[in-house]
């Protein structure tokens, strides 16, 4: 089964020296390993197109355009794999005219509903868009089960895209077995940037300075010009690192933290910090993120982890207490987080999962 694999990125990660770290690659050197036969179709930034769609402020448009040289390289593969459901209607309509042949697969981080959308033209938008992608392609696979819950809740979702994938980490990276020193458990940490509330998490640990945190992320003004407090540290791990070599940073701070903190701004229709959060359960560490029906997993219930309400400082200072305090209570939850990601979330299951399914277009 020759595959082509369809990301908006532009250069294969062979070349940045991140093969390791697959979970961002949704399953592209998984499965390279099992020795699929997939090819990685280049994301071109067309350079007057891409400085005229940046000079619309919506440079997004230059990956559309680019999914328009997929319809003459399609006839040479089996499977067109979709690694990140974003702007897919120029390949809908592709299909939809009968210019692709190829069956089309997707893995969608979007769960297509209109739940959280308050704009009324959005939701005309998202409405015809889902039309189209659940008609045109073959096959959809949500990346967990609250992706396809949310989808259901919101539309009628063809019998064919129930699927779910399990998206998770690459235990081989993600592994604390490779440190020898036990670890400091001196602070906590929290990372990425998208739709982050360190607004509440800094003013938590202002509340309470007897315990440190760590961002990695790139600093804006969180505290309204207010001093950061002593405790909360910002840093930057890709400054003078190769991208490896700043992953590699970031597993052993996710080593030596309490826990991985998740504090999240607004919902939307996708779970947010699901990057940090699958990356937090291969590293056996217990996780704290803000309620959200749309989260990755339900921390509470899988008993790896505690949950906040949106913006309540307080919230944050009696979770934060909480594991400080009970560290037993904590390497619990930790194992759990672990067993999880060694049972359901990590990128072999993910892989295999992907190709049972892909298969399964064909009977």
């Amino acid at each position: 089964m020759k595959i082509l694999y369809i990301v908006p990125w532009s250069i294969p990660f062979e070349e940045s020296n991140l093969q390791d770290i697959v979970n961002t690659q949704f399953g592209y050197y998984t499965l390279k390993n099992k020795s699929a036969d997939i090819t990685w179709f280049t994301h071109k930034r067309y350079s007057c197109l891409y400085k005229f769609c940046k000079w619309l402020k919506l440079p997004q448009l230059n990956q559309i355009f680019s999914q328009l040289s997929v319809v003459g390289k399609s006839k040479q593969y089996d499977v067109i794999y979709v690694g990140f459901d974003m702007h897919l209607l120029p390949l809908a309509v592709c299909k939809l005219l009968g210019l692709i042949k190829t069956p089309i697969f997707v893995l969608s981080h979007f769960s297509y509903s209109t739940k959280y959308t308050t704009s009324r033209w959005k939701k005309v938008y998202k409405n015809f868009e889902r039309r189209l992608v659940y008609k045109a392609f073959d096959k959809i696979t949500f990346a967990c089960d609250t992706l396809l819950r949310l989808a259901k809740e919101d539309f009628s979702v063809p019998e064919r895209h129930l699927n779910v994938a399990d998206w998770g980490a690459n235990l081989k990276f993600y592994d604390k077995g490779i440190f020898n020193a036990p670890p400091s458990n001196q602070y906590f940490v929290a990372a990425g940037g998208m739709n982050r509330d360190y607004t509440t998490l800094i003013e938590a640990f202002r509340k309470y300075p007897n315990s440190n945190l760590r961002v990695y992320a790139k600093y804006r003004d969180y505290t309204n010009g207010k001093e950061l407090p002593e405790n909360v540290y910002f840093g930057n791990l890709f400054a003078g690192r190769s991208f490896s070599d700043a992953y590699k940073a970031l597993r052993e701070e996710y080593y030596n933290a309490i826990a991985v903190l998740l504090p999240i701004d607004y919902i939307n229709d996708v779970p947010n910090g699901a990057t940090v959060l699958v990356e937090a359960l291969a590293m056996g560490k217990p996780i704290v993120i803000t309620e959200a029906d749309t989260n990755y997993i339900d921390v509470e219930k899988e008993g790896c982890g505690l949950t906040v309400k949106r913006h309540d400082v307080d919230g944050w200072v009696e979770a934060i207490r909480f594991l400080k305090e009970n560290p037993i209570k904590a390497k619990e939850m930790g194992e759990k987080a672990y067993q999880l990601a060694k049972t359901k979330y990590n990128d072999e299951l993910f892989a295999d999962n992907i190709l049972k399914q892909m298969k399964m277009m064909f009977k």
